[in-house]
């Protein structure tokens, strides 16, 4: 569950590892127990060290969504000009 966290982490820019996913997670556990709103915890690790596990993947993703961005904006540029 850390693991899936700290991908999901990442979909919001923040580039952690599986310790950080793992605090995170138990902050909104916390919170739901507590009926708190509002909790503070500490990203503990970078996600370089999980690069090749963990974020090669993602990267794939975050890529291809960009790719078909420029691609669909090149498209409607290059029909408006026609």
């Amino acid at each position: 569950m850390a693991k899936q966290k700290a991908r999901m982490l990442a979909s919001d820019g923040l580039f952690v590892g599986i310790s950080a996913g793992a605090n995170v997670l138990a902050s909104q556990e916390w919170l739901l127990r507590n009926g708190k709103d509002n909790a503070i915890t500490i990203l503990c690790d970078r996600g370089e060290r999980y690069f090749s596990c963990l974020w090669v993947n993602v990267l794939i993703q975050i890529l291809r969504k960009r790719l078909c961005s420029i691609l669909a904006y090149l498209e409607l540029q290059e029909t408006s000009t026609v």
